[in-house]
């Protein structure tokens, strides 16, 4: 799944490597699948891109967005990015593009996911809460623009709630939640409420420090870059190392169903408050 952190390693490496190409290939839809969401009728794709070329790539939160000559590629959620040299046979996609270096950009559907083109506005209200709010990595994201959050959300949220529902801090997933309030020893069930002053500084400056480190290190490892690298972060809180134990005491990682999804919890260095 796409989420902030690895929508920045995918946005710099596109472009790194696909700006200025002409597209002179379109496949789209492929392979249908169920969950791929596009805008308007995906027939009318090849129309929109062929010939065209990628300009500039920037994020949202977890949104992906190419700036064409005359169009607008959005990517999200669970979509696959790849840039191929050859296209195996069996490789299943909802949109293909070959520039005119026989390169091609693949877009590739997991659970679900968005591949928006469109020209001029793009009526999405996810897209357009992910445009108006300031980016983790930018300085608008101040600690006082955090604690703001916090003041305008139930006092009764717990933390995962306020961190990764309702696109408070758009592109900020699950995912990136275990890690997170793992390193500031906070538990996903504490309430809002029941934060003192100190947890929030820490609260905001490991969410910082780790998602600067997690681009750094080019994504986790539960994720793939545009070359099919998986990220050299390794995620501590998730299924791939339940076995592990925790990385700071040893003790056994707990994974419990919350909030419609699974959270991954040390009992030693995230008790409840």
């Amino acid at each position: 799944m796409i989420e902030l952190t690895e929508a920045l390693v995918l946005s710099r490496q596109i472009n790194q490597s696909c700006l200025n190409k002409k597209i002179i290939n379109v496949i789209v839809n492929q392979n249908p699948h169920k969950w791929a969401w596009f805008n308007g009728d995906p027939n009318d794709y090849p129309k929109l891109l062929l010939t065209q070329s990628f300009k500039h790539s920037k994020t949202y939160g977890g949104m992906i967005e190419i700036d064409c000559e005359q169009c607008h590629l959005v990517l999200a959620e669970g979509v696959q990015l790849s840039l191929l040299s050859s296209v195996p046979s069996d490789l299943k996609h909802q949109l293909l593009l070959e520039f005119e270096d026989h390169q091609y950009f693949v877009v590739s559907v997991r659970m679900y996911g968005g591949l928006w083109c469109y020209q001029d506005v793009f009526e999405n209200p996810y897209y357009f809460g992910a445009k108006k709010k300031p980016s983790v990595f930018s300085t608008n994201f101040s600690f006082d623009y955090f604690k703001q959050l916090i003041n305008e959300s139930s006092n009764t949220l717990s933390l995962k709630a306020f961190l990764a529902t309702e696109q408070r801090i758009p592109g900020f997933g699950n995912g990136l939640c275990q890690d997170v309030l793992w390193k500031a020893k906070l538990h996903p069930k504490t309430k809002l409420k029941d934060l003192n002053s100190i947890d929030i500084e820490r609260l905001f400056s490991t969410l910082i420090d780790l998602l600067n480190e997690i681009v750094e290190l080019g994504g986790r490892d539960t994720e793939k870059d545009l070359f099919g690298n998986k990220g050299r972060y390794i995620t501590k809180m998730s299924q791939l190392g339940i076995d592990e134990g925790c990385p700071e005491c040893g003790s056994k990682i707990i994974k419990e169903s919350y909030m419609g999804g699974s959270i991954y919890t040390c009992p030693k260095c995230q008790t409840k408050i």
